[in-house]
């Protein structure tokens, strides 16, 4: 059987052949032990059975017998034979017997293995050294019970030392076998309980067993268990019970008996350590290394000192891991004078020196513990704390050369924080003297979290406590007093007035009035309000009072410390919450408690601590975790509102004055001073605070502002009404404040808890993920910036912060009336009425320019808003009228705000540089949130003409500065200057106008500038509000519903926009404007024409124009190619400018076939040829020319000589010329040109659909069509564009693209189609060429200074072009 420290499992073999070679071994192995046989009958051991055998041979254990009827050899069992035939074994072999008497357990007929004897029998060595120190382990008892045990002593403390050159060499060589002594009985004192899981299980399971069946943690434990067992049963026994437990260990017994047995020697081996009675004390060690000093450093002033090895290293032989509570720094050597050098280096002359460090091991253990590379296992972790660093003299440890002291972990401050309220402290210092209250920093000081405990702690007995409060009670309100609290307080009235019933323990359980019947009790009543109305009066404590809460805390998520940012968390809620309450008895039915309403406050929960600090308290800490004590000074107040039944107690508001937190419950060691926030008290508290904004602070422009700057307009109070609507608005946004302000509390708690967990993570625990912890973290930074924010300009309610009132008392109503209006006065003046606008802002991401936006939608257009048209038509500016969105969800105010500001948004925005508005655009979606601080002047009422909408109320504001924020985070602040105006705005622009980012300078692109633009279908809209200033105007509606398209394409696709918009003239609609309607047009028309013809904006007067054309044959009089006329588009009078042509050509051909029949029946004509088998002549059919195969000329031929043509051939000729000049002028580009046959980019459009919508009848609809008509620009051209036949290009019939280069002179406007061909040249075709009537037309007067081929792969000018004038009504020659 294969044993050993890793305890195999052997299995054995089966089947007969098997059988017998195990037969075979075991005969063998008991040869030895055959020394004589003899054949005797053989009884079990219950007498049943009987065979006759003869006796071969015995281990101790199993017996051979060799059966007489068949010679086979039998193995049994000694226990299965009967007393009579065991003892005849034993007399037998004497000597296989004799170890039973060894102390080498003995096997029981029930299978239960006997006692060991004592086997640590050597001598007792005397220890040396001094006794330990109270409360610490004492070494003495260890030599008493383990007298093998290896051990030096020096003042109390084991020593351990590794060639540190202590004693002599046979000493040294005990110190090295001291620490293997020391080391193993550490391991046994670590898991003593694992010593008899170790047993249990192989007593149940068998040796072996033990370990097969046991896995994961369990099985790690015993086999470390046994494994240290071996190793010190071969440290601290004999060498005979060690040679017989080995004997037992290799013996052929079954493995359920072996592991009776060896449970039986583990069993022995604990119940001689047990002798010890370990209780958990510190265990002192003295560790030597050796140490060496340098040679004096004078510029040091000092030796150095060289100690081989580190601090943390025990120098202990043992399966134990260190912990270390603190970590001292090594010494750098020993400082001496110059002077003081000379004489100690005498001193220590010769001598071998050695460093000493003692050491206290604390909280041995058995627990999971994460080992390298992340294995996790069972690890028997010792505390070690470092008490004493000294350099010594090697050969005797006694002399102290040097010591060091090791410096406490947290440094206490010890100065009291200064009294604020010398009255108030002077009020509870008598009130404390007279109910016997303990006081702490001049205010009593009660526990909050408990009220009988076994614990020594610092606070006020609660029943004392709560003999103040009951006065406290009656304070607040006198008719509080019952016959319970009437006993208690006034012990004469027991008899008198009041009866009482008392409990087990002495005291009042219940007390009623006097008397039998009602009339009885009427006349105790009298009695009492007679005699100690009075007194009560004077006995009540009135509000306010101030003391300290006391309360226990645990440190640490989880209980551990948080190593990444070294620090704990405050676990506030480790306290049970058991505040004193009031006196109160059976028959009572007052109030047991006094309702507390603590104004909200943001608590410091996280406290910085450094490892050092945080060591040795999380080592001196109970199992319950490492605990703290809160201590809060607070103050009770009143709540100004009275309560609606006057038989219960009013609520106290709590204001926290201070918070610090102590690592004693004496309250001497003080951790810190926490930090604490509070949210303002209401105006009805007479508690310390900050009640009004101030100056420095602006209130809100909310609804409650509104309410109060219309009761300025009105010069009325509020009415009960209306009060009773703001108190259930301020209960109601109280509620969703609390529960915001505590939602926040609550998720930043839960974001320390997340973040923490990472840093007190279990050793044992698998590493996190670093993404989780970066998302922890920043959740843990937005938790903190959401509460944080509660405290930005807070301001201070009116009505208090916490009440449970459902309405208001009647009885106040007038007062509290009054007190309101006063008091939102107050606020108003102390802000000097400026108030905060939050809104926001939009950055376009193609022209960068910023819009305003408001959280309810766009912002209302006061051109279509009924209550501000009166103000435009008076000649106030739009862009100086911001209309705000209605926040009046009580129906108090029901006007609709309106901003005046004195000078455009627009004007302020400019300000916002590039930057910000890039990371407006990258990085915060385009918007960002705007406060906006104005100073509000007297308001005006704005009536609604209209009637379909709310009132106006006209705020007279002067801007004073703008914020731009990135949720909480500011990122821009511009002020504007107190005085002095800017002047340089647009007093006409829309509301809806948006500055470019670059704007232009006034006349940047004048007149007569020389620069050549671009012309583009908004270009030619601008050109009409210079050139035609008059038709803007009356056609603004349909320019501005134009514009909107340019600027809409321009925000969508940038400067591929196919309207060619140019944002350095500026931009008329703010982003994502919704399509104008009528109702705007109708009302903005005028502005927006006034805003079109802005010098700054208006265009020069040259420009180029790219577009595809085709040219006509080549013709003669202007040596080249005509440009043909452009495709019809969209007109349906063109659409029969194809058939004429067509018309006209058909008819020349048949004019051409004429003259060739007429010559040919004159005979002038030229041969047929003949084909086929048929002859010529008229027979032979008409043929006239002869065939075009594509290379003959199809020209008219020749007539033979000497002919003359006929009458009627001279007519067709006549006729051919002109119809051959009636299409070269159709097909001819004449001088108007419509931009719209080009592309349908160049016409302004109606409005289609929408006029249907503002119509109230058909004729309505008419003239609004009339008025919305579309624009149609036209170039007059001065000169007709030729292909030159210099060029020897053929055009074909395809598209050559021309780019045109030509100045405006001038510009008119018309209702009519400008006729493109004149009706005289055209004659009957000229109704079928007429334009139809399609809207508006407006023709520049255009010179054409140059045309040019385009090349279409560069798209640069590749062949300059003919430019032939045309006269006003220009004829083909």
């Amino acid at each position: 059987m294969q044993t050993g420290r890793s305890a195999h499992s052997i299995k054995r073999q089966t089947g007969c052949r098997g059988l017998r070679c195990l037969l075979l071994l075991v005969v063998i192995s008991l040869v030895p032990s055959l020394a004589w046989a003899e054949h005797r009958l053989w009884t079990s051991a219950d007498g049943k059975n009987q065979v006759r055998g003869e006796l071969k041979g015995t281990n101790g254990k199993l017996v051979i017998l060799e059966k007489e009827s068949d010679g086979k050899l039998h193995l049994l069992p000694l226990t299965e034979l009967s007393q009579a035939d065991q003892d005849f074994v034993r007399q037998k072999y004497p000597d296989i017997f004799a170890k039973e008497n060894n102390g080498l357990p003995q096997a029981t007929p029930e299978g239960k293995a006997a006692p060991m004897a004592p086997a640590m029998n050597g001598e007792k060595p005397v220890p040396t050294g001094t006794a330990p120190v109270d409360g610490r382990f004492n070494w003495a008892q260890v030599l008493e019970a383990l007298p093998q045990f290896k051990l030096k002593q020096l003042e109390g403390a084991a020593i351990l030392s590794d060639n540190a050159g202590l004693y002599t060499h046979e000493e040294q060589r005990t110190l090295r076998t001291s620490a293997d002594h020391i080391g193993a009985l550490m391991s046994y004192l670590v898991d003593r309980e694992g010593y008899e899981l170790l047993a249990k299980k192989m007593e149940e399971k068998g040796f072996e067993g033990a370990f097969n069946t046991t896995n994961g943690r369990e099985h790690q434990r015993i086999e470390d268990c046994f494994h240290l067992f071996e190793d010190g049963y071969k440290l601290f026994y004999s060498k005979d019970d060690k040679n017989q437990y080995y004997d037992l260990r290799s013996s052929r017994v079954n493995d359920f008996d072996k592991g009776v047995q060896v449970a039986s020697v583990i069993r022995k081996y604990a119940q001689d350590f047990q002798i010890i009675k370990y209780a958990g004390e510190a265990i002192p060690l003295a560790v030597f290394s050796p140490a060496t000093l340098d040679n004096y450093l004078e510029d040091r002033g000092e030796f150095p000192l060289r100690v081989r090895g580190s601090l943390k290293h025990l120098k202990l032989r043992s399966i134990l891991r260190e912990v270390y509570l603190n970590s001292p720094e090594m010494p750098s050597g020993i400082k001496k004078t110059p002077a003081e050098a000379r004489e100690f280096a005498r001193q220590i002359e010769g001598k071998k020196l050695a460093f000493r460090k003692d050491v206290l091991l604390s909280n041995l253990r058995f627990e999971q513990h994460r080992r390298f590379l992340g294995m996790l296992r069972e690890d028997y972790l010792v505390n070690v704390q470092i008490i004493r660093l000294s350099l010594v003299d090697a050969a005797d440890p006694t002399q102290v050369i040097q010591s060091w002291d090791v410096k406490p972990a947290i440094e206490k401050p010890t100065a009291p924080p200064a009294e604020e309220n010398q009255d108030l402290a002077q009020k509870m210092q008598q009130l404390a003297k007279q109910h016997g209250l303990v006081m702490w920093k001049g205010y009593p000081a009660v526990r909050a979290d408990l009220t009988f405990s076994d614990e020594v702690y610092l606070g006020s007995d609660h029943r004392r406590f709560t003999g103040f409060l009951d006065r406290v009670a009656l304070g607040l309100n006198p008719k509080h007093v019952s016959p319970v609290l009437l006993a208690t307080h006034f012990p004469e009235t027991i008899g008198t007035l009041v009866s009482i019933q008392k409990n087990r323990a002495g005291g009042i359980h219940s007390a009623d009035w006097l008397g039998t019947n009602e009339f009885d009790r009427r006349d105790i009543l009298k009695r009492f309000e007679q005699n100690y109305t009075d007194k009560l009066s004077k006995y009540a404590v009135e509000l306010p009072i101030r003391f300290v809460e006391i309360r226990k805390v645990l440190l640490g998520f989880n209980r551990r410390y948080d190593f990444e940012r070294e620090g704990v968390l405050i676990d506030l809620r480790s306290g049970n919450e058991n505040f004193p309450g009031l006196t109160s008895g059976s028959f009572d039915q007052r109030d047991d408690k006094i309702k507390e309403y603590y104004r909200p406050c943001y608590e410091q929960q996280f406290l910085p601590l450094t490892p050092e600090q945080a060591r040795p308290m999380f080592s001196q800490a109970g199992p319950g975790g490492c605990e703290a004590y809160l201590t809060r000074v607070v103050t009770w107040d009143r709540m100004q509102l009275k309560n609606d039944d006057e038989n219960k107690l009013p609520p106290v508001s709590i204001t926290t004055e201070s918070l610090e937190l102590y690592q004693d419950p004496f309250l001497k060691n003080q951790l810190a001073t926490l930090e604490f926030k509070q949210l303002p008290p209401s105006i009805l508290s007479e508690a310390k605070g900050q009640l009004l904004p101030g100056p420095d602070q602006p209130g809100n422009l909310d609804q409650y502002s509104l309410f109060l700057l219309k009761h300025e307009l009105d010069g009325k109070n509020v009415d009960q009404a209306e009060l009773e609507k703001l108190f259930e608005d301020y209960r109601y946004n109280f509620k969703s404040q609390a529960h915001s302000f505590g939602s926040d509390l609550y998720q930043l708690k839960q974001a320390e808890e997340a973040y923490s967990a990472h840093g007190t993570a279990d050793l044992n625990a698998a590493p996190r993920d670093p993404a989780e912890k970066a998302k922890d973290i920043k959740e843990w930074q937005d938790a903190k910036k959401k509460v944080e924010q509660h405290f930005v300009n807070p301001s201070s309610p009116f009505f208090p912060l916490s009440t449970s009132q459902r309405n208001l008392d009647q009885k106040q109503l007038p007062e509290l009336s009054k007190k309101w209006h006063d008091w939102m006065r107050q606020c108003l003046k102390s802000t000097g009425r400026r108030l905060i606008v939050h809104a926001g802002i939009k950055v376009d991401p193609q022209l960068r320019d910023v819009q305003l936006t408001v959280s309810h939608g766009g912002i209302q257009n006061p051109y279509t808003w009924g209550p501000t048209r009166p103000l435009i038509e008076q000649g106030i500016p739009a862009d100086r009228l911001v209309i705000l969105p209605s926040q009046d969800h009580l129906n108090l105010v029901n006007l609709t705000p309106c901003l005046q500001l004195e000078q455009p948004l627009e004007t302020t925005f400019k300000q916002i540089p590039d930057d910000i508005r890039d990371h407006i655009l990258e990085r915060l979606n385009q918007t960002a949130r705007l406060e906006m601080v104005v100073s509000i002047g007297e308001p005006r009422l704005l009536p609604d003409s209209s009637g379909k909408g709310q009132d106006g109320l006209l705020l007279p504001a002067q801007l004073h500065g703008i914020q731009l924020f990135n949720d909480q985070k500011l990122i821009f602040e511009y002020r504007l200057p107190e005085t002095g105006k800017q002047n340089n705005t647009d007093q006409t622009a829309s509301v809806s106008k948006t500055p470019a980012s670059m704007p232009a300078e006034k006349n940047a692109v004048p007149a007569d500038s020389g620069q050549i633009e671009t012309f583009t279908p908004a270009t030619s809209l601008r050109l009409i509000a210079r050139y035609l200033p008059e038709f803007a105007s009356a056609n603004g509606g349909s320019l501005m519903f134009n514009r909107w398209r340019h600027e809409s394409d321009f925000r969508a696709v940038g400067e591929r926009s196919k309207f060619g918009l140019n944002p350095q003239r500026g931009v008329y609609f703010r982003p994502q404007a919704p399509r104008p309607e009528v109702e705007q047009l109708q009302a903005e028309s005028a502005a927006f024409a006034k805003w079109l013809s802005r010098p700054e904006s208006l265009p020069g007067n040259r420009y180029t124009l790219q577009f595809p054309a085709r040219f006509l044959p080549l013709t003669e009089d202007v040596k080249g190619h005509r440009r043909a006329m452009p495709n019809a588009r969209g007109f349906t009078a063109l659409s029969n400018y194809g058939k004429v042509l067509s018309s006209i050509r058909s008819e020349i051909s048949s004019r051409k076939r004429s003259i060739d029949t007429e010559n040919f029946m004159n005979g002038n004509g030229s041969g047929r040829s003949k084909s086929g088998g048929g002859g010529g002549g008229i027979g032979g059919g008409l043929y006239i020319g002869s065939p075009n195969n594509g290379t003959t000329n199809t020209k008219e031929k020749p007539e033979a000589k000497n002919s003359k043509p006929s009458a009627k051939v001279l007519k067709y000729r006549q006729e051919i010329e002109e119809l051959t000049r009636l299409l070269n002028y159709v097909e001819s580009a004449q001088q108007n040109f419509y931009l719209h046959h080009i592309s349908n980019d160049y016409g302004f459009t109606n409005l289609q659909g929408n006029l249907q919508a503002y119509g109230n009848n058909d004729l309505d609809v008419i003239r609004l069509q009339k008025i919305y008509e579309p624009i149609f620009p036209v170039l007059n051209l001065s000169h007709q564009i030729v292909l030159p036949q210099s060029l020897n290009l053929e055009p074909g019939r395809r598209d050559w693209p021309i780019e045109l280069e030509f100045h405006i002179t001038g510009a008119s406007s018309q209702e009519t189609p400008v006729q493109r061909l004149d009706p005289e040249i055209t004659g009957k075709y000229s109704e079928q060429l007429k334009l139809e009537d399609h809207g508006k037309y407006v023709v520049f007067n255009v010179e054409v200074k140059g045309a040019w081929l385009i090349d279409q792969k560069t798209g640069q000018r590749s062949h300059a072009l003919n430019l032939v004038p045309l006269t006003e009504k220009q004829t083909a020659k």
